[in-house]
């Protein structure tokens, strides 16, 4: 965490009276700033003065990010034994989002008042120039997202909602009640055909129970293709669908069936 505390300064007098009580409180806590150290306590602290802004840091914070200026020891070209800071010429508007990046590990913007030619100077001066790329890159990655998702038609999106979110409207939630129902048909059906007696029964093909039997089957069977290939055409990323492990187990429990049909007699 970063702590900064930014003040405009009006008169050279309370520039100067400032100053006097951060060097005051510097010299009774810090002798020596260690780059080794992580821990964060008073000793810890640094101030930087940027154009009469002043800002308080972590220097284990900033030292994070060991590569960039402000993370490495380069950082001492800057300090003022006089005032006892570390100051920087530099736009204090542009320095707020750089101290924003240590302070959130990793997010860096450029200010709507800065152009971004500008900004870009100062990113490449304080060695962020990788981590603004990498920034820039996950944003385009993202548009990309977006935009691939806005290409999507409307009713796609709807469908996946009602078939994903049983609570989105009422007949979502009517619809996972009937999915819940045949579910529990299937199930129930599984385990009834493992009884002896019902064993017996289903292996007369033209049987009562066998018949009834068939139909529960093939209207659950019928429920779960369609709600497989529903929930296949309709969600947001295919090769995520795909990837889905629960999605390869409800394709595997209706596989069976459809073999079952293709070769009645079994497969030698």
């Amino acid at each position: 965490m970063i702590l900064i505390r930014r003040q405009s300064i009006i008169t050279n007098d309370q520039i100067k009276a400032q100053r006097d009580r951060i060097f005051a409180r510097r010299q009774s806590t810090i002798s020596q700033y260690d780059f080794k150290s992580n821990n964060k306590t008073s000793k810890d602290i640094i101030v930087l003065n940027v154009r009469g802004n002043f800002y308080e840091a972590f220097l284990s914070t900033l030292q994070k990010y060991r590569d960039t200026l402000l993370g490495s020891v380069e950082l001492e070209e800057f300090f003022d034994e006089d005032s006892g800071e570390y100051v920087i010429d530099t736009d204090p508007q542009i320095f707020y989002t750089i101290l924003h990046f240590y302070q959130t590990r990793g997010q860096l913007f450029c200010p709507p008042s800065v152009t971004e030619e500008r900004f870009l100077e100062e990113v490449k001066f304080f060695r962020l120039t990788k981590y603004f790329l990498k920034l820039t890159d996950s944003t385009d990655d993202l548009a990309e997202e977006e935009d691939e998702g806005a290409r999507r038609p409307p009713q796609r999106s709807k469908l996946w909602i009602f078939l994903e979110k049983s609570k989105s409207s009422l007949g979502a939630m009517i619809w996972s009640y009937i999915s819940i129902i045949f579910i529990i048909i299937a199930v129930t059906m599984f385990m009834v055909e493992t009884l002896p007696p019902v064993e017996n029964e289903l292996a007369k093909t033209k049987s009562l129970l066998a018949r009834i039997f068939f139909c529960l089957e093939t209207t659950c069977i019928a429920f779960f293709t369609l709600e497989f290939i529903l929930r296949a055409v309709s969600c947001p990323e295919f090769k995520a669908f795909v990837k889905n492990v629960l999605n390869w187990i409800d394709f595997i429990s209706i596989l069976p069936y459809y073999i079952g049909l293709i070769f009645p007699g079994g497969i030698a």
